[in-house]
């Protein structure tokens, strides 16, 4: 099976370093586990791309829901023509669908 190809919203990619970074910061190491378990949970999307929870918003965009549970994160992932994109690395409790804008982009 060939190695599906993940891009992520420019956002997104910000979202995850400034977490990483801050949990670094909070607990030395972790930010290295934070950063792996989200690899890991790109492999699973690559191998199973409709594992995640649906996503129901107007306009039909195909969306899902990763979670991240050790750390409390989702990822937010569209697809489009058989694409995925990640459109955010939001953290649990931030606001619902701040990251709506970027379907538009």
């Amino acid at each position: 099976m060939p190695r599906r190809k993940i891009d992520a919203h420019p956002a997104a990619r910000q979202e995850l370093l400034e977490e990483v970074a801050k949990v670094e910061a909070a607990r030395p190491g972790w930010g290295k586990k934070l950063r792996q378990a989200y690899e890991r949970k790109l492999a699973q999307i690559r191998r199973f791309p409709r594992s995640g929870t649906d996503i129901v918003m107007p306009g039909g965009h195909d969306l899902q829901r990763f979670r991240i549970r050790k750390f409390g994160f989702s990822l937010i992932v569209l697809t489009h023509d058989a694409k995925l994109t990640i459109l955010a690395f939001a953290a649990k409790g931030r606001e619902p669908c701040y990251w709506k804008e970027r379907l538009e982009k």
